[in-house]
């Protein structure tokens, strides 16, 4: 749950341009989606290498 409000979190604060492909609002999500997996997998490979 850290990490989900963590990715939100950084989302929220980045400011991206709408434009035919792809609304403001999408990127945003997608942006948080991304951030969360990529955190997720930083965990995960510092509780492996631990």
């Amino acid at each position: 749950e850290r990490l989900r409000a963590a990715a939100r979190a950084a989302a929220a604060a980045l400011q991206p341009d709408g434009d035919l492909h792809a609304t403001a609002e999408y990127r945003r999500r997608v942006a948080a989606v991304l951030a969360e997996r990529t955190l997720t997998d930083a965990v995960r490979r510092c509780q492996r290498a631990a």
